[in-house]
């Protein structure tokens, strides 16, 4: 069989799946249009065999922290953090244990570390070298972060991370045709058996190049402002042309937090994600499961969109927990629009 005809089948296959798996993840979070001041409270959750537990519920009012620049220059108090670049103000850590600046990129785990959607950015990046970095934070953080080391066997909101499914053979076979339509019917028996080998070892490779792999998974509030210049690009999806506030969901929505709110009116967005991880070393010692939450919210003001989000592990304490809610609510961002 002619491999390199393969290969090259095989990555339009992948590009053709993946623009379907993008395109879903920038539109199918989108849950609820809304025209009001106070939104529904966000849970912060602890997902576990048996059920899950609300650890905590959080009644966001993104207007209400934005304030205009004389209003911003007025609440200038010791007991908050400020960033004059970015205009934005958090309470101050009450302990020696959390630390406050500028922390660029943050580590995450989600849906994206599965084999499969790994494999696909891998190729992706072959084609589309100028893809610039991820969204840079600052806030304030518990400077000891949650590690968190995945394997092959780690699950994922229950997939296993290390899935290979071109070795069924059926699933194959439906993967090849998305792409090729009855023509992939024409082909030899033993070419389309060699095909499916290839592929298997393709995925298989892809994971024990990456695995196992450590994730330092900050407990913290975190801001980020994003401008058309300083939005994060992804060169495959160039082509799309979308308002400032949809490319902010779409960097919200990289790690596949559920987009639940969407209020247009006020350039809102409300954002919350629970992820199980089951099967994984934390902290040097193998779990049954750890949630990851991530929930915050998006605001434009003028030409820019500020993201605020809350991150938390469920195997930290209720004091950190409560401690990042007293940071959250303390959040005051300059509005640009002045």
């Amino acid at each position: 069989m002619d491999t390199h005809w393969y290969e090259s089948r095989m990555n339009q296959s992948a590009i053709i799946a993946g623009v379907f798996i993008l395109l879903a993840t920038v539109t199918g979070g989108l849950f609820t249009h809304f025209n009001r001041d106070r939104y529904p409270a966000i849970e912060i959750k602890n997902l576990t065999p048996t059920g899950e537990q609300v650890l905590a519920r959080l009644a966001l009012t993104p207007a209400r922290q934005l304030l205009d620049s004389s209003a911003f220059a007025a609440i200038r108090q010791d007991d908050l953090i400020w960033n004059d670049s970015l205009g934005v103000a958090i309470a101050k850590p009450s302990s020696y244990e959390w630390g406050a600046g500028d922390f660029g990129e943050l580590d995450d785990v989600s849906i994206d570390d599965v084999a499969m959607l790994r494999w696909f950015t891998d190729i992706t990046h072959r084609g589309f070298k100028d893809d610039t970095a991820r969204v840079r934070y600052f806030g304030v953080r518990l400077d000891q972060p949650t590690r968190i080391t995945l394997t092959s066997d780690t699950k994922i909101d229950s997939t296993r991370i290390g899935t290979n499914p071109f070795r069924d053979a059926r699933y194959f076979l439906g993967f090849m045709r998305m792409t090729y339509g009855d023509y992939v019917l024409k082909m030899p028996v033993d070419s389309l058996a060699d095909a499916q080998q290839d592929a298997i070892r393709s995925l298989d490779s892809v994971v024990t190049a990456s695995m196992p792999r450590e994730r330092k998974i900050y407990n913290g509030v975190f801001i980020a402002q994003l401008s058309a210049a300083t939005m994060p690009r992804f060169a495959f999806l160039d082509w799309l042309k979308r308002p400032l506030l949809a490319q902010a969901i779409e960097q919200i929505s990289v790690g596949s937090p559920t987009v639940l709110i969407i209020d247009r009116d006020r350039g809102t967005v409300i954002f919350s994600e629970a992820v199980r991880i089951e099967s994984a070393i934390v902290d040097g010692k193998v779990v049954g499961s750890v949630t990851l939450n991530r929930a915050g919210y998006a605001i434009q003001t003028g030409k820019t969109v500020e993201i605020v989000m809350l991150q938390y592990t469920s195997t930290e304490s209720k004091e950190v927990l409560d401690e990042l809610q007293r940071f959250l609510a303390s959040v005051k961002l300059r509005s640009n629009t002045n």
